[in-house]
């Protein structure tokens, strides 16, 4: 009997971390597809001020001679790449938020 516990135990654990993790994967997505609505025409007039420093300072510029001061402008540019894609016609909020489009796709 205490062997049934111990399986039973087990198993509504697991379950608990199943549950946990699908409903966390479907708000994760759920977020995204809320980022994904927010319009982008604004930010195209920012992401091309900031393309000279890119330019100028490099993909791993450092601040300092120390190699914990390395920026990863690599990173930076292809976030705000990413968040300023223009969604063009024919697909769905939703399906650019699984595809997570960006120019360099």
């Amino acid at each position: 009997m205490h062997k049934n516990f111990i399986l039973t135990n087990i198993f509504k654990d697991f379950l608990y971390i199943l549950i946990i993790i699908v409903i966390s994967c479907l708000t994760g997505y759920l977020l995204l597809v809320m980022v994904y609505c927010i319009p982008t025409k604004n930010m195209e007039a920012h992401v091309r001020e900031s393309v000279p420093i890119f330019l100028k300072e490099g993909d791993y510029p450092k601040v300092t001679d120390s190699t914990t001061s390395q920026l990863d402008n690599f990173t930076d540019a292809l976030m705000l790449l990413t968040a300023s894609y223009p969604m063009g016609e024919g697909k769905k909020v939703w399906e650019y938020a699984l595809d997570a489009t960006s120019v360099l796709t």
